[in-house]
């Protein structure tokens, strides 16, 4: 490890490493973990920091997860910008949907060499009033996890949460940036990933189950998200496999 970023670490754990309510990490180029902190750890089902060390997201979380941390790991990186106050939704180890807001700052040299970045993710539940923001949205999303696939309607959602369409559409955009539509249609990409390079099923097989009209609807919406079709994607990943 650079000694510069060495000896920044050493200083950050003195901040945070016994803070309960904030979940600190570092982690290399390559997304791995170099650090966590005694709430990270515990977050991530573990005892010690020796058994993350050298892991990545893709060894604690559910694969759409832990994906989509290292893409937005890779971009903060590779573009040296700072990702500030991005709130989710995730399950905690006891399977409880649990709202986050994450910091990511990539870590440069002074030369200008991108060696990683640290985070910061703060459970919101733990402020009542900053939670109040996201009341009702909480069964949106647990429907929204059951039921992506099928034919989900905005109406649905609505009177799962107890508010209007209107509301519903007015807080989605104001938490994740996105309609309630754009969400569903990213959770259905990201499961279509997942079965991609995990299964061998068919490509029509996976489109249609992941509640995409036809092959062609799924093709061009994947890559505009993903920025390649999704045969070059399972090209590309058993092209490189032993």
């Amino acid at each position: 490890m650079n000694g510069e970023f060495s000896n920044w670490i050493s200083q950050l754990r003195l901040l945070f490493d016994d803070l309960e309510e904030i979940l600190f990490f570092v982690k290399d180029r390559e997304g791995k973990f170099l650090h966590a902190n005694h709430s990270h750890i515990r977050h991530l089902g573990k005892r010690s920091l020796r058994e993350i060390v050298g892991k990545t997201d893709h060894d604690f979380y559910p694969f759409h997860l832990a994906d989509r941390y290292s893409r937005d790991d890779q971009e903060v990186i590779q573009s040296g910008e700072a990702m500030i106050n991005r709130v989710e939704i995730v399950k905690n180890q006891k399977g409880e949907m649990r709202w986050h807001s994450t910091k990511k700052i990539s870590f440069k040299t002074t030369q200008g060499r991108a060696l990683g970045l640290v985070g910061f993710t703060r459970d919101l539940h733990q402020g009542s009033v900053i939670i109040q923001k996201y009341e009702g949205l909480t069964q949106c999303i647990e429907k929204i996890e059951k039921e992506f696939c099928g034919e989900l309607q905005s109406s649905d959602l609505a009177k799962a949460a107890g508010i209007s369409v209107r509301q519903l559409e007015r807080r989605f955009k104001a938490v994740f940036s996105k309609s309630p539509r754009e969400f569903i249609l990213e959770k259905r990409l990201e499961e279509a990933r997942r079965r991609l390079l995990k299964t061998r099923d068919k490509i029509t097989t996976i489109a249609m189950e992941c509640g995409f009209f036809d092959h062609s609807h799924f093709t061009n919406a994947y890559r505009r998200h993903f920025g390649l079709p999704p045969k070059e994607q399972r090209q590309s990943l058993f092209t490189q496999a032993p």
